[in-house]
């Protein structure tokens, strides 16, 4: 009995702490950075608790060939993509399109320049029976490559074959998106 009671003890504490962290994480952020660096309860509501806005793009615009430049504000730490999607054929995209990604802050000196972006595809889901997927390009880091609440300006200039995926969808766009940090 008494087992029973420090077990049920323990788990009211840690629910109790998990719930109030992830209402202080969610809502403050700004005021407890430090929640999500305690390594197994800031990892859980990290991930399973985001800010409303943490998967929200930061800017999109509609693919096309050339340069686009995009601005947007760093409000979170961490892993930043630049992406195009929707995709609904992978294949149009394999060693077929290339970017350069540059970042400029407001003073307009280079942050960082990644000359031939890596990339990568990223999972599917299911829409109107066809499978959709985003493709990823740049890859950087807050603050590492930029600074959090500062304008930052991307310079993408596409590569490629851009009409034969237009032409396939023409709803394509490059947005820049905050992911989850493994």
């Amino acid at each position: 009995m008494a087992l029973k009671l420090k077990i049920a003890t323990i788990g009211c504490c840690l629910l109790t702490t998990i719930s109030c962290s992830y209402l202080v994480y969610n809502h403050y952020p700004r005021v407890f950075p430090w929640l999500t660096s305690i390594p197994l309860i800031g990892w859980f509501i990290a991930y399973n608790f985001p800010p409303h806005d943490f998967y929200t793009p930061l800017t999109e615009t509609n693919l096309s060939e050339g340069v686009h430049m995009l601005s947007f504000i760093g409000k979170y730490e961490g892993r930043h993509e630049v992406q195009i999607s929707p995709i609904i054929d992978p294949s149009l995209y394999e060693n077929k399109v290339a970017m350069c990604v540059q970042g400029f802050n407001s003073k307009n000196e280079l942050l960082f320049n990644q000359e031939n972006a890596s990339s990568r595809i990223l999972g599917g889901k299911l829409v109107d029976g066809v499978s959709v997927y985003n493709y990823c390009y740049g890859i950087f880091f807050a603050p590492e490559d930029f600074p959090l609440g500062e304008s930052i300006t991307l310079r993408i200039e596409c590569r490629g074959d851009i009409q034969a995926i237009l032409k396939r969808n023409p709803s394509a766009n490059i947005k820049i998106v905050k992911v989850f940090d493994k």
